[in-house]
Parts: C-alpha cells; structure tokens; sequence
C-alpha cells in the first residue's frame, strides 16, 4: 500500500515556480528545487516524474494565477478604459516593485524555452489566447460606451497591447522604470480613445 503524500502539491509549485523564475529552467538545479520544497528526490520525483514536468506544473500554476489577476482586472468593469488602465498599471507596479529583478515567469520561459519546448509554447499560447479574449472584450465594451474610438479592431488592439505590455515587462529587469512604464500606459490607452 503506498503511503499518502506528506506535502502540499500547490506549496511545492508554488516555492518550485519562485525557484524557476528566479534561477530560469537551466538554471535551476534539483538540489535547489529540493532546498526551497525541504523535499528529497524520491518525493519530488514520485508526485512530479522530472525536472520538466515540475517546470511545466510550475508554469501552469502561474499561468492560472495570472489568468486569474487578467480576470479580475478586465472582465466587467463599468469603465474598460479604467479596467485597462489598473490591469496594465497593476502588472508593470508588480514586476517594477521586484527586489531581484526577475521580470515574469510566462516572458522568460516564452524567452527562454518556447521556442525548444513545444509543451510550453503552448501552454503559454493558450494563456495569451485567453489574454487576447479578454483584453478584446474590454475594448469592444468602451467602444460601445464611447471610451474607446470605434475605428479600431477590438482583437488587432488587444494584441498591440500585449505585445507592447511584454516588451515593457522585459524591459523592466533593466532600463524602464516603474515612472517611465506609467507614462507609457497612458501613451497606450491615448492611442485608443475617440
């Protein structure tokens, strides 16, 4: 008879995902994964197989958190040019106010791994698909209550936006300060109001 786990599944994502985002995937060894959870190697390897299927986990929890603040931010605002704004500001203040300038875990591992690692291109894929959704919607919303000009393409500006956000966020861990990255958000939501 197996004996039950002795540890929080989500804790040890959650201590894995700061090692990974700080260490980056090759970067992070199984004695540093062992070190943050204060779990030997059979353990991990009993609940996680690997070293990639803990990073995938890692990521998927992340992915979900952050779905889970684009949610909050975005889905219905009374003012989707307000909703925008806080979502944006919010993101940049959060990654700004890092100590180890870190940036985000979905950037660097798109940065890093997305383009040798076919699982986590698309894990990444779908949250920016649901991103683009979401983001979309909002827009259409402040079209339709006049925030936003109605000569754009909910969808097309949504991906700008996204775009431009992961470039602020990469630049982040250097030059671009939280005061700079504010200035730019309103530049943004200018280029979309009437």
């Amino acid at each position: 008879m197996a004996r039950p786990r002795e540890f929080d599944i989500d804790e040890v994502l959650v201590k894995s995902m700061q090692v990974f985002w700080s260490e980056g995937y090759d970067g992070t060894s199984l004695s540093d994964i062992m070190e943050a959870t204060k779990l030997q190697k059979g353990s991990i390897y009993k609940a996680f197989k690997d070293k990639h299927s803990l990073f995938l986990a890692s990521l998927e929890h992340y992915l979900r958190m952050a779905h889970e603040f684009d949610k909050k931010h975005l889905d219905n605002s009374n003012s989707p040019k307000k909703a925008i704004h806080s979502w944006l500001h919010s993101d940049l203040k959060a990654v700004c106010g890092q100590t180890l300038k870190r940036g985000c875990l979905m950037i660097n591992s798109l940065n890093d791994r997305a383009y040798r690692d076919e699982e986590v291109k698309n894990l990444i894929s779908d949250h920016i698909s649901a991103l683009e959704k979401l983001l979309a919607k909002a827009i259409k919303r402040g079209q339709e209550i006049g925030e936003f000009r109605d000569d754009i393409k909910p969808t097309e500006t949504a991906k700008i936006i996204i775009s431009l956000l992961v470039g602020m966020i990469t630049l982040t861990k250097g030059p671009l300060s939280n005061n700079q990255s504010l200035k730019i958000v309103n530049n943004i939501l200018k280029m979309i109001e009437p």
